[in-house]
């Protein structure tokens, strides 16, 4: 049964679905397949690395534990002096990096003479256990020159330096000062040494630096008495000038006077502002006529306007009970009218004075106002001219009291700083002093060869698995199914014909057909005819993609297996490269195909029996100038025809796809193709375009034959998790091959 090509789309996007998902057993599969590779590559890695660590010269650590002070215990704080703040965490980092300087190395070398030391310089051993030098002639070797006093302590010091370190212990105020070395008493000696050498480098230090700050706060102090004498001058002199006793009881006399002077002020505006008011109503009032004035309130409300008024009332009371008994010109109306005359001429005259009286307190109060003000402003300026006379003798104060609270202080920091000259303490002490160590803490060589064997086995591994990525063959019947989305009928393994020169695997099923080559065969004969169980399948077309994939061999094989059931018969139609004649040891030259199809040969002339069999073989016969044309003709069509109806089965051997168009052309007269596939030989590419050529002409392709399939020891196929794993056939008792 053929799959259309419809069909292979439908399968795929469940395929790129699974290619998703990380298959472990790829990677497994690629490893074991190349697992003799991975080791031997190991092994070579391995023991080419014995010799260079057999060669490396063990190395001892000496370890010194140093403690380092947060502050020295010194009398005085000295580091106020040059600025050091021994609680932070750059000094820590600071006392780290003296230890690494080169110039405490330059001490310690010097000190011990490291250049002349012959223990000191680390000698590597050579890998033979000799060196080559050794084997040549004396003339050969090089004149030595012997390098400078310069250059061997140059030399030194970067030895020196490359086997020091300095790890500090987290979280605490300890160092260890470690020191490698291939001689363990000199590692220990020289991390005492640099130990000692850094406590006395730090005392020195601290020496020099006190001498300079005793130096420098002596020139400083002359400096600042200077500055003390001159400003303590200039206040005298300011006090002289301005006469200056009691600043202090003046400004406050100022004050007080000033504030009685406001409060004054205030009050005298207030009692103004009052009198002004009541002047502006008088001034209106007296514009408009004396009646207005009448009505003023402050006029009306006098206590001599208001009884002049009642005696004003009272007369005109009396005149109007009399003006009801007499006339006008009766004797005491004339009294009472001259009498009331009077009273309102009082009342005037009162109320004249009132006015007058309002316009003298106007101007007294506004008389006042003006003189508190001018005397306000007076003690204002005086006021003004104290402070400003205060604020210099305060700022001459100041002067005089910051160079004396800082000619006090150089003068206190000079006499502890020369009384503690020599006396320094250092910020750090040995606390575990370097013990000579028994063993080496490197190389370590198991774990040096442990991490060879790893690293060289991940690197084989990595080639292999990028082998097996850029291998883009077809090795099995997954690949068969996901690349080129035809079923498999069977999978070949790979014969084993060295040494044995009479077997050849084109006749491997005849001549025993009880081994799992043959099981194979008869499995792939059994998927043929199954693949479309409602056709007959009279015609099959066996093809490749390129020359040398075993396509021959398995026509023939499948003929064999199919003659056990029926009668069949075998043509060869790779005229190209034919080899059936030669499998079927027909002898030189014998007539077949070719001469059948052009007519100059019988059937009985062209078919040969092969002994003991139900097969029968047509070779190709003569070769002609072109093929296609043989097989494309109207005669080979009849001649296939004719054949059909003497045998059950045709099998026929066609020419590779790729190499030229025979299957196309032989594929109109297939019930059923089978394609041969070479396993991890043939490139998927080149198989996927055979077969894509055959879809195109409508080719009925059953499905593909994997064949020369590598096998393991035993019968069990190496293509494992590809379509098949276990013995194959173990439950058939089939060992023999």
């Amino acid at each position: 049964m053929s799959i259309h090509p419809t069909q292979i789309e439908q399968i795929r996007p469940s395929q790129d679905i699974e290619d998703d998902e990380i298959d472990f057993r790829h990677y497994w599969r690629a490893i074991y397949k190349h697992k003799f590779g991975i080791v031997s590559f190991v092994v070579a890695i391995s023991l080419l690395a014995l010799p260079v660590l057999f060669s490396l010269v063990p190395i001892y650590k000496g370890s010194t534990t140093l403690l380092i002070e947060s502050q020295a215990g010194n009398v005085v704080s000295i580091e106020e002096v040059y600025g050091l703040d021994g609680s932070s965490r750059e000094y820590y980092s600071t006392q780290y990096e003296i230890l690494r300087s080169r110039s405490l190395a330059t001490r310690v070398v010097d000190k011990m003479n490291l250049w002349e030391n012959p223990d000191f310089f680390l000698k590597k051993k050579p890998l033979l256990g000799f060196a080559l030098k050794d084997l040549l002639p004396e003339s050969w070797s090089e004149e030595v020159v012997e390098p400078s006093f310069e250059a061997r302590r140059e030399r030194a010091i970067s030895s020196f330096m490359h086997g020091l370190e300095i790890v500090p212990v987290k979280q605490s105020q300890l160092v260890k000062v470690n020191f490698n070395s291939h001689n363990p008493r000199l590692a220990v000696e020289i991390s005492r040494i640099v130990s000692e050498e850094y406590i006395d480098s730090d005392l020195e230090s601290r020496l020099q630096l006190t001498q300079k700050a005793s130096e420098w706060l002596t020139k400083r102090l002359d400096s600042l008495k200077r500055q003390l004498q001159e400003s303590e001058s200039q206040l005298q002199r300011f006090k002289e000038q301005e006469k200056l006793v009691d600043v202090q009881g003046v400004k406050g006399l100022s004050s007080k006077r000033l504030e009685a002077l406001t409060d004054n002020l205030v009050e005298a505006r207030q009692r103004y502002a009052e009198a002004e008011a009541l002047y502006k109503q008088v001034k209106r009032a007296k514009q408009q006529g004396m009646s207005r004035l009448d009505s003023l309130p402050a006029i009306l409300n006098h206590s001599q306007v208001q009884t002049y008024k009642r005696d004003v009332a009272e007369v005109q009371r009396k005149i109007s009970e009399l003006g009801k008994r007499y006339g006008p010109k009766h004797p005491k109306m004339i009294q009472m009218q001259a009498e009331l005359k009077d009273a309102r001429s009082s009342l005037y005259r009162q109320i004249q004075n009132v006015v007058n009286s309002v316009e003298r307190e106007y101007e007294v109060a506004r008389s006042n106002k003006d003189n508190l003000h001018r005397e306000f402003e007076e003690a204002k300026k005086d006021s003004r001219g104290i402070d400003k006379k205060n604020y210099q003798l305060d700022v001459l104060q100041r002067e005089v009291d910051a160079n004396r609270s800082l000619y006090d202080l150089f003068l206190k920091r000079l006499k502890e700083t020369s009384e503690t000259i020599g006396i320094e303490s250092a910020n750090a002490r040995i606390l575990d002093p370097a013990i000579i160590p028994t063993t080496p803490f490197k190389p370590n060589k198991t774990r040096m060869l442990t991490m060879v064997i790893m690293l060289s086995a991940l690197f084989a591994i990595a080639i292999a698995l990028l082998l097996e990525k850029l291998d883009n063959t077809i090795k099995g019947s997954a690949d068969v199914e996901e690349k080129l989305g035809l079923p498999v009928l069977g999978l070949l393994p790979k014969l084993k014909t060295k040494g044995k020169k009479d077997r050849s695997p084109l006749r491997a099923f005849h001549e025993d057909d009880q081994t799992v080559f043959a099981e194979a065969v008869r499995t792939i004969r059994t998927g043929v005819l199954l693949s479309d169980i409602d056709h007959e399948h009279k015609i099959m077309v066996v093809t490749s993609s390129v020359p040398g994939e075993g396509k021959s061999t398995v026509a023939m094989n499948i003929a064999h297996a199919l003659s056990h059931m029926s009668k069949v018969l075998l043509i060869d139609a790779d005229m190209r490269r034919p080899s059936i004649a030669e499998a079927g040891e027909l002898g030189l030259h014998p007539k077949g195909l070719s001469q059948y199809a052009a007519g100059t040969a019988k059937i009985s002339e062209a078919v040969y029996e092969i002994g003991g069999s139900n097969l029968r073989v047509m070779p190709a016969g003569i070769i002609p100038p072109n093929p296609l044309e043989l097989i494309s003709s109207k005669k080979f069509e009849l001649a296939l025809e004719s054949l059909s109806k003497a045998f059950d089965h045709i099998v026929i051997d066609s020419a590779p796809t790729l190499a030229v168009s025979d299957a196309l052309v032989l594929s109109r007269y297939a019930d059923a193709m089978v394609y041969v596939v070479r396993a991890d030989s043939t490139p998927s590419p080149a198989v996927q375009s055979g077969v894509k050529r055959l879809r195109q002409v409508n080719a009925p392709l059953s499905g593909a034959v994997v064949n020369m399939l590598a096998t393991s020891k035993g019968g069990k196929y190496s293509y494992g998790a590809y379509g098949y794993q276990g013995d194959y056939y173990s439950d058939y008792t089939y060992s023999k091959n």
